[in-house]
């Protein structure tokens, strides 16, 4: 099985985050980290950590592996619904 690289994890989250119709701003407030950070994400120059990629799959209605093994079968379904934390 081919490793999986940070660029190709980064990809996945992009195209499962666009088809479910989340802004980059969405996803990164709902797993509380920067827009900034996420984007690093994305582009594949972060690591996401397993609590990040636990709070991805959760508001993007998927499992990490269907993330990992680039298994969409979740697209029919909507987005979970979510809330956003926010400081005083």
């Amino acid at each position: 099985m081919k490793e999986l690289s940070k660029h190709d994890l980064g990809n996945r989250i992009t195209e499962l985050r666009k088809l479910k119709g989340f802004y980059q701003e969405d996803l990164a407030n709902a797993i509380a980290i920067s827009r900034p950070s996420l984007a690093q994400v994305e582009l594949g120059n972060r690591n996401v950590d397993v609590f990040e990629m636990k709070k991805i799959t959760e508001v993007l209605g998927c499992s990490m592996d269907e993330i990992i093994s680039y298994n969409f079968s979740i697209l029919e379904e909507p987005p979970m619904e979510y809330s956003v934390k926010k400081s005083v």
